[in-house]
């Protein structure tokens, strides 16, 4: 898949979340995760602002240190798991994924070429963003996924 790159400037965006030291499989937790914040969000009278993100800090043989979120107006309090977070502003490259799940690690591994390509370096963890629900869509070649690199 030939993947298209660009760089934009973004705004903060604050998130509800959840963090964990979770497995490899991703996808299982996710929505266990999406769970607690819609529930969190719904408690306190609060709509999403954002499509769900993640975004990965650390990896180890052991999994990941995994974030979940979503997009919100203002800033939250958070409740036990769900806490405040915040999509960072800056510089950013940014690539579209189409098609499963499963071929995101293709997208980012053209894009971290493409920054290597370019003389970017990184400015800390990426993330996706999940702009086609799984749920709604059932044609995994129809998904489209963001994904974001913070560069300097």
């Amino acid at each position: 898949m030939a993947y298209e790159f660009e760089i934009k400037e973004l705004a903060a965006q604050p998130t509800a979340c959840v963090r964990e030291q979770t497995t490899p499989d991703v996808g299982a937790v996710f929505g266990r995760m999406m769970g607690e914040i819609f529930a969190y969000l719904n408690a306190h009278g609060a709509q999403p602002a954002s499509p769900p993100y993640d975004r990965i800090h650390a990896m180890s043989d052991r999994g990941f240190d995994l974030e979940v979120g979503i997009g919100v107006a203002a800033p939250i309090e958070g409740d036990g798991r769900v806490i405040p977070g915040v999509l960072p502003a800056g510089r950013a490259a940014v690539t579209w994924h189409t098609g499963p799940y499963d071929q995101l690690s293709a997208a980012h591994g053209a894009m971290q070429a493409w920054i290597a390509e370019q003389s970017l370096t990184s400015a800390g963890p990426g993330w996706e963003v999940y702009h086609t629900n799984p749920n709604e869509e059932r044609d995994p070649s129809k998904l489209r996924t963001e994904i974001v690199y913070p560069i300097r």
